[in-house]
């Protein structure tokens, strides 16, 4: 592209960029191809932590020019209507991606699905309304997600990262 200088002179200034094109990818198989049941992929430049989309996962699959360098592919649900996806936002699911030359890049998202009781000193939680509690899981790589609300004492089919959390 060209810069106009103060004094009216025209510098020319080129990127040099390459083409990275891939599928997004669940477990091997497609996301779901449902705005109710997708999440949006962005990359981190290692150098300089700026971030930007590359697209979602109703897409099915991506295209984008990008200067060469070192990237993190991060992975924040937009909506889970069904549980289709994983409920993380934030997530890092690949680190240190060298995106040097032009290729593809499929991203292949690993998850698991979690099932489980909330239990109070070993009981059921008081089933009030204005008595009860949230439960998330925290990750410094994998985000935050909500497991679920005391008042439904347990949680089922929460499609998660694998990771290390806390609750």
């Amino acid at each position: 592209f060209t810069v106009l200088h103060s004094d009216g002179a025209a510098h020319t200034i080129s990127f040099n960029t390459v083409v990275i094109t891939g599928d997004f990818l669940l477990n091997g198989a497609p996301f779901p191809e449902s705005e109710y049941n997708d999440a949006n992929f962005s990359l981190r430049d290692r150098l300089t932590n700026s971030v930007f989309s590359i697209g979602n996962s109703q897409d099915l699959s991506y295209s984008i020019d990008l200067i060469p360098g070192h990237y993190d592919v991060l992975y924040s649900v937009e909506t889970n209507q069904d549980d289709d996806v994983p409920r993380n936002v934030g997530a890092v699911v690949m680190e240190n991606v060298a995106l040097l030359a032009s290729q593809a890049l499929d991203i292949d998202v690993t998850a698991y699905t979690l099932g489980g009781d909330f239990k109070l000193n070993g009981g059921a939680f008081p089933g009030a309304e204005n008595d009860d509690a949230k439960f998330f899981l925290v990750s410094e790589q994998m985000g935050q997600l909500l497991l679920g609300d005391s008042k439904e004492q347990g949680f089922d089919g929460v499609m998660v990262l694998p990771g290390d959390y806390e609750i």
